[in-house]
């Protein structure tokens, strides 16, 4: 094993030409680290103390190594420092897509102080695309809080036989955050408290760094120097030999807690939120159809390409004749549909990035080259969304020294709830797009606010509008790792627990991630698509929703702002080049057809988010989004929305199709527009869900949800409902073909209603008697 350590001073001063690759460096603090050793040891030597040398074992399968180490009463009191997840965050933005959990670098049971030398087999690794690491390749930078200060005393470090070339791991240590410093150690340069270079070829604890200083906050860099390697016509990211780390060191029971995550009762508190089905009904690309279409979605996210709407950094407002994208569409949308809430989503790269590569795929930097960890890479989007507020916002107060409109002049129209500004960052489709946790962070520093005026008050939603909604991004998947790792560093460039977001954001699609990761547990045997069955996509839900509580310290609401049918799965060409789909990415239920078969994912979906604690869901999309196309070229159920449009030669609408599914959600979601709390009353084997929804302004009112969520109905699964003595009650199924759902006479027997649940959704609507409240003592 090639080893070089060198200790410097806790977040030392950065020396004028100071270069962690430069070879004199590593030679003059290496000789200073050797003429400190030397004098402790004289000074050991005149006291009678023992020196303890650096120590290195190599393990043989799972047995221990017994070696007899020198103990003195100073190092009384020096444990393993236990640590878990949520310790744990991965600024490369790689834990929620690896094959690997970044915790196994951390997760070790070995102790090798004390003589147990069990190999560490478990690896933080990742065999994820190297298009991941586009810009910063052969790179993990993970952050982690010990919760409370330690005197730090030993690091050791295991490296195992996968990888026999040479690893860097740099490891940055301090007492405190020290607000966004700590994360811009590695993209500074400041020099770290130790590098270690560590070669594999077999199972083998080594003692990396002995010391004593006060620490909380470890920053560890690991990078590999193996080039990156192809398998299966995929260019993987290779394996580090480095497999553990542990610390050692003594509880000093004080420390900051502004970072720390919350407790357990905490979380409760904040995943104790329900929200009516009326929040959990948003949809995308509502523009281009009659509004009465409308007339149950509460929520409506609008995709903008920033280059649609702006030249640099002028707002260029669209005439309003345009009526299928203006504002003025969307402020006639309004004022017929008071109480909704419209967000723009927009993405995509400046005027200039777009001239530089003709090209929309590309991440929101002001330049090609600039850096994305860097803040003042995204002047020109914090410009933009200073406009977007100043003139969709309800501040008649901003300053209009900061904006600039073209073809007319806009402001506080109060048209929009806020703005997300950008998307699925985390996505690796378009290797130009993606940025890690640090470059999202740096970019909604300039989204927000400029990072609190810290260049001036033209940047950001904030300054513009206090009262605007900012999104954090939604992630491709429920990637709770990656925005985890993007609230952490703005939790520590804000210096605060909850810094100046409103909502975060998740996109949950079947089959849209691995197996295993979440939200979908249940996979299709033979297939790519999965479906939320035997509870699996609604525990995955809830514990991603605990875990975005637990790093914000409390409760921020949290939306699902895409889930549906995703067209990426089981599409095939027809016979002129075009694509056609029937099931795309969603289960077909038996009996049922693909269109039906997304009516009763829809509503499986939402039922199950309002069953936790959810703020929003908005399904992607209310109108199919494939291209126009003349209607004798699709046939089919070609799109993932609720209606698709027939196109005439000439490319203007012929006729409009109502897909099934939109009957059947709509129908239902109006039904149940105003009721809300919801409790899982019943969710046993074979899928079985039984919900419990109250209403939101009468008490007496509730409604049972009742439905086997599989893709086969099979004989159904007896259910038993009590009700109180004497109310009234009303069952409900949806309707395929009519916004009207069906309703009919509950069986009751016994006090209680009596049903089998199959794949179809059943509703019994309770009214109790007026003197169950009285006795109740509601008024």
């Amino acid at each position: 094993m090639i080893l070089n350590v060198f200790y410097t001073k806790t977040y030392a001063q950065k020396k004028p030409g100071y270069s962690p690759s430069t070879p004199q460096n590593y030679h003059s603090v290496s000789m200073k680290f050797v003429q400190f050793c030397l004098l402790l040891l004289l000074i050991c030597q005149v006291n009678g103390l023992r020196s303890q040398s650096t120590t290195s074992f190599a393990t043989n399968g799972s047995a221990a190594v017994s070696k007899n180490f020198s103990t003195d009463n100073h190092n009384i009191g020096i444990q393993k420092i236990s640590l878990n997840p949520y310790m744990i965050v991965d600024f490369s933005g790689a834990w929620g897509r690896a094959a690997y959990s970044t915790f196994n670098y951390f997760d070790s049971k070995a102790d090798p102080r004390n003589q147990l030398l069990i190999p560490d087999s478990t690896s933080g690794n990742t065999s994820i695309g190297a298009e991941d690491y586009y810009g910063y390749r052969r790179h993990r930078l993970i952050g982690g809080n010990f919760q409370q200060r330690y005197r730090l005393r030993e690091i050791w470090v295991c490296t195992s036989p996968a990888n026999p070339v040479e690893d860097t791991v740099d490891i940055t240590l301090g007492d405190s955050a020290r607000s966004a410093s700590y994360i811009y150690q590695y993209t500074n340069n400041t020099t770290p408290t130790l590098r270690i270079i560590t070669k594999g070829g077999k199972y083998e604890w080594k003692k990396v760094w002995e010391g004593d200083t006060t620490v909380q906050y470890f920053l560890a860099s690991i990078r590999w120097r193996k080039m990156f390697y192809k398998e299966g016509g995929y260019w993987m990211a290779p394996e580090t030999n480095l497999t553990g780390i542990i610390f050692y060191g003594e509880a000093t029971g004080t420390g900051d807690t502004t970072f720390n995550y919350a407790d357990e009762t905490t979380v409760a508190k904040a995943a104790a939120h329900r929200a009516t089905i009326r929040n959990l009904t948003g949809s995308n690309f509502y523009n281009v159809f009659p509004v009465k279409d409308c007339d149950s979605i509460t929520i409506m996210r609008k995709g903008l390409q920033q280059t649609n709407r702006f030249h640099y950094d002028t707002l260029v407002l669209q005439p309003q004749r345009d009526i299928s994208s203006s504002e003025y569409y969307d402020s006639v949308l309004m004022k017929v549909m008071p109480g909704r809430r419209m967000y723009y989503q927009m993405q995509g790269p400046s005027t200039h990035v777009f001239n530089q590569t003709k090209s929309t795929s590309w991440r929101p930097v002001d330049d090609t080259a600039a850096d994305r960890r860097d803040p003042l890479s995204y002047r020109t989007l914090g410009k933009n969304m200073y406009s977007i507020a100043y003139a969709y916002g309800s501040n008649p107060n901003a300053d209009d020294r900061y904006t600039r409109q073209k073809n007319g002049h806009v402001k506080a129209t109060g048209t929009h709830w806020g703005i997300e500004p950008g998307n699925e960052f985390n996505g690796v489709y378009f290797p130009n797009y993606w940025l890690d946790p640090i470059g999202t962070g740096c970019m909604m520093l300039m989204a927000i606010d400029g990072w609190n005026n810290k260049w001036d008050k033209g940047f950001g939603v904030k300054n513009a509008d206090p009262n605007f909604k900012i999104y954090l991004p939604a992630t491709a998947g429920i990637d709770v790792q990656y925005q985890r790792a993007v609230i952490k560093f703005l939790q520590y460039a804000y210096n605060t627990a909850h810094p100046p977001i409103d909502y975060v954001g998740f996109h949950s699609y079947p089959g849209s991630i691995k197996k295993g990761v979440g939200p979908f547990t249940s996979e299709l045997p033979g297939s790519h698509i999965t479906f939320p069955s035997d509870k699996g996509y609604f525990q995955d839900a809830i514990q991603s929703l605990n875990d975005i509580y637990r790093e914000w310290r409390g409760y921020i609401p949290v939306t699902i702002n895409e889930y549906g049918a995703d067209k990426s799965f089981l599409r095939t060409r027809t016979e002129n080049g075009m694509y056609d789909t029937t099931i795309f990415g969603v289960v077909q239920y038996d009996r049922y057809t693909p269109p039906q078969s997304l009516g009763i994912f829809l509503i499986s979906s939402k039922l199950m988010g309002a069953a936790t604690s959810e703020a929003e869901r908005v399904q992607y999309a209310f109108k199919d989004d494939e291209a126009p196309n003349p209607s004798y070229r699709y046939t089919n159920y070609s799109g993932s929305g609720y209606l698709w449009y027939y196109y005439n030669k000439n490319w203007q609408i012929d006729s409009v199709k109502y897909w099934d599914n939109y009957f059947y959600d709509q129908g239902i979601s109006r039904a149940l527009f105003e009721y809300g709390n919801g409790q899982v009353i019943d969710s046993s084997s074979g899928g079985l869900f039984v919900i419990k929804f109250t209403h939101q302004s009468d008490p007496r009112k509730s409604v049972y949800a009742v439905w086997k969520d599989s893709s086969r109905s099979g004989s159904g699964i007896q259910v038993s409902i009590s009700v109180t003595s004497g109310s009234s009650v009303q069952k409900m199924t949806g309707s395929f073909t009519s916004l009207q759902p069906v309703y009919s006479k509950a069986i009751l027997k016994d006090g209680k209603i009596h049903t089998t649940a199959t794949v179809l959704h059943q509703f019994f609507f309770v009214t109790e008697p007026e003197i169950v409240r009285r006795k109740r003592g509601e008024k």
